[in-house]
């Protein structure tokens, strides 16, 4: 079984407190008002805590039914996570699973820098395609950059009632700090509540055919907001020999 590792970042103007559990501890209660192909997503085992797993059900019309996620590390103070895709068919044929780790970090201006690092873990002798894995997180880093947007939009949610985990959400001068990185008199913060991680990545982001690992979230997409695709700091393989003996 080879093993193939990535390394991605990105920019956001949300705090890495609001980011960390609107994607991470309370991304039940988020990600399915951000993207229309996320149907919900629940726990199926554990308490929401480490070695629990939860189970995103994806809506009728994508490519995929559903896909399972196992948290293996989660540090609320430090806004790291650690989660493993263990079952799905988002795996298909090729991979046995896929293990992340994301960070969130001050970036200094009120915002927070996401640094993803990702282990494909294929099936027996296949080669994975660079191409691909890079396709598939270009769209995931579009559902990341989408709620941003969405957490900006809503300076107030999650709420302190919705919210799991991580204590409160912060000060009126940390919320107020997000708004005044953004707001722009161009930009239509009301459209940003729906609109979607489809809309938000722009076809642009994928190069060519993407596989059906690279689809999953993102089926349909043929919107093209520029002003809304996010600004990728970096994306290169974290080790350039992890391609070859696969």
């Amino acid at each position: 079984m080879g093993v193939s590792k990535f390394f991605h970042e990105l920019k956001t103007n949300a705090s890495p407190k609001r980011m960390f559990k609107a994607m991470i501890t309370d991304n039940h209660d988020v990600l399915p008002k951000v993207s229309p192909s996320i149907k919900s997503i629940e726990t199926i085992e554990g308490g929401g805590g480490v070695g629990s797993v939860k189970q995103t059900n994806f809506s009728d019309g994508s490519h995929f039914k559903n896909m399972k996620n196992r948290l293996d590390f989660l540090d609320t103070e430090n806004y790291v996570s650690k989660f493993t895709l263990v079952e799905g068919d988002a795996l298909g044929d090729q991979l046995e699973k896929i293990c992340y780790e994301i960070k969130f970090e001050d970036s200094k201006d009120g915002g927070c820098v996401i640094k993803i690092t990702s282990e494909y873990h294929a099936k027996g002798n296949v080669v994975l395609k660079e191409d691909d894995v890079e396709a598939g997180m270009g769209l995931v880093m579009g559902l990341y950059k989408s709620c941003a947007d969405y957490l900006i939009a809503n300076p107030h949610f999650p709420t302190r009632e919705t919210s799991t985990c991580c204590g409160e959400l912060g000060s009126e001068e940390e919320l107020e700090g997000e708004l005044s990185v953004t707001l722009d008199s161009d930009y239509d913060y009301d459209a940003a509540r729906n609109t979607s991680a489809e809309e938000a990545i722009g076809k642009e982001a994928v190069k060519g055919e993407t596989s059906n690992y690279s689809d999953f979230l993102f089926p349909k997409s043929k919107s093209k907001l520029a002003s809304q695709t996010p600004t990728l700091l970096s994306i290169s393989p974290a080790d350039s020999g992890v391609f070859t003996g696969l």
